[in-house]
């Protein structure tokens, strides 16, 4: 099992990597994001690999791509346990996503905002699905 913290501002208006974890072909990826500033995301975006020297991939970047997970997203949901879509995830929000990662070596996720902000992540790597 891995776990990790970062807090990390957000850059106005352009996509910057926020995350890059490595997950080594496990079965099971999870990540707890906390949008923990003052403004809301303008966009968010998951990108994996399947080897090292291999190019990211992106695999969900809209709404319906969280809200609707299909592939290697399995769920994306709020506290509650309802459907989210961290593409505008607001202020004081909070999520937790689960991936299938057989076969991915490394996730990366990036996020925007408006103005800036401070996204609190929290990665879990490793378990059975």
């Amino acid at each position: 099992m891995q776990l990790f913290q970062k807090w990390l501002p957000i850059p106005v208006t352009t996509l910057a990597d926020i995350v890059v974890m490595g997950c080594n072909q496990n079965q099971n990826t999870s990540f707890t994001v906390k949008n923990a500033g003052a403004a809301a995301l303008n966009g968010f975006e998951v990108w994996v690999r399947s080897h090292p020297d291999a190019d990211y991939m992106k695999i969900a970047s809209i709404a319906a791509d969280y809200t609707s997970p299909s592939g290697f997203l399995i769920a994306v949901k709020d506290v509650n346990g309802a459907a989210i879509s961290p593409v505008t995830l607001a202020s004081a929000a909070e999520f937790v996503m689960t991936m299938d990662t057989r076969g991915i070596e490394s996730v990366k996720l990036r996020a925007s905002c408006g103005t800036s902000t401070i996204l609190n992540v929290y990665g879990n790597v490793g378990g059975d699905i």
